[in-house]
């Protein structure tokens, strides 16, 4: 009997032994896995860091230009309306001065218009 426990023993040994190396063989391949899931993990982060901060900088960038056009479109349109008003008040004295040039007799028969054009 004594022959039957010691094959009996030594099967539950083998079997022991094959699961503990399937079991280290298992954590060594999850070891493994784990490490290149990390390492892929690291490196989308920094380039997603990256993206992020480039993309900071590229509406930061595009957000500074928008307020210098506007500031330079508030100029430039603040020079058309003086000189509109300039060019009405040139108007108003051309007409003027031709109403008084066609009342002294100056101007006979020149045309000048009284209105501006639309």
């Amino acid at each position: 009997m004594s022959a039957a426990i010691d094959v009996a023993s030594l099967g539950a040994a083998a079997i022991a032994a094959a699961g503990s190396w399937l079991a280290r063989r298992s954590a060594g391949k999850a070891t493994i896995s784990s490490t290149t899931i990390t390492s892929r993990l690291d490196m989308e982060k920094e380039a997603y860091e990256r993206a992020r901060k480039l993309d900071t900088e590229t509406i930061e960038r595009q957000d500074q230009e928008i307020q210098e056009l506007r500031e330079s479109d508030a100029e430039k349109s603040r020079i058309i309306r003086e000189q509109a008003h300039r060019i009405q008040t040139l108007e108003a004295q051309v007409r003027a001065l031709a109403r008084r040039f066609r009342a002294e007799g100056v101007i006979d028969g020149a045309r000048i218009d009284d209105e501006p054009d639309p």
